[in-house]
């Protein structure tokens, strides 16, 4: 069938959504947060360091540890292909030691963290004296989530060997992980609604190192499948 071009927006608003396509959504270092929330700098922990000759990156000195992750924080797009549960987070990382301090099983994990809130049958108010909004109980989609979601077991991806360098103003080493949590998601039978107010925290599975080696990751990439409209088609309505 040959798509007529001239009408490519009506089929987007009109289309029945079926397995989506990936597609990265890039995420700034502005929306990086250490876990009390504050947006990373050269103090945090983790800090924010210029690595590999002049671009910014989250260093985890070797005292670093699961419990000192990176988060960032999103609403679920209403474009989300929920039923693929295809949902990657990519990182550019590696360990970087000064000496022989190797960690042979760090992994990088990935958890993440969810909850749909409710839908209103009028969300939007034209006027100060407008009809009290009401709970919208259908289609199911738009049920609220009883609890806070997580996964059981995060998303991991075990790293490669340490690269030997006294400092890291060269990128030697580096190496793009997957952590799939769409993966997780499946295995572990759970879904992320369209909509959801989503947190995903990411970083090292246990203490970095001993006594040297650090771990360093570069900027985040969310990688997911989404549909060409709206997955409701009443949230289509211009």
């Amino acid at each position: 069938m040959q798509l007529d071009t001239r009408n490519i927006e009506q089929g987007f608003r009109e289309g029945v959504p079926d397995k989506g396509w990936p597609e990265d959504f890039l995420i700034g270092r502005g929306n990086l947060t250490d876990k009390s929330g504050l947006i990373l700098t050269a103090t945090t922990d983790p800090d924010l360091v210029v690595m590999a000759g002049g671009v910014f990156g989250i260093k985890w000195d070797h005292g670093g540890a699961a419990a000192d992750f990176c988060s960032i924080a999103f609403q679920m797009p209403h474009q989300w292909a929920k039923n693929q549960r295809f949902l990657k987070l990519v990182l550019p990382a590696r360990k970087l030691d000064a000496a022989a301090d190797e960690n042979a099983d760090l992994m990088l994990q990935a958890q993440i963290r969810w909850f749909r809130p409710g839908r209103l049958s009028n969300p939007s108010q034209t006027s100060a004296t407008g009809t009290v909004p009401t709970a919208k109980t259908s289609p199911v989609l738009h049920l609220i989530d009883s609890a806070l979601q997580s996964l059981t077991t995060p998303a991991k991806a075990m790293m490669a060997a340490a690269t030997i360098a006294a400092a890291n103003t060269a990128p030697a080493g580096f190496f793009e992980y997957e952590l799939d949590i769409g993966a997780r998601l499946i295995a572990e039978g759970k879904f992320i609604k369209p909509g959801s107010w989503c947190t995903i925290e990411f970083g090292p599975n246990e203490t970095v190192g001993a006594t040297d080696m650090d771990l360093e990751v570069g900027m985040p990439v969310l990688r997911w499948s989404r549909h060409t409209s709206f997955l409701d088609q009443d949230d289509r309505k211009a």
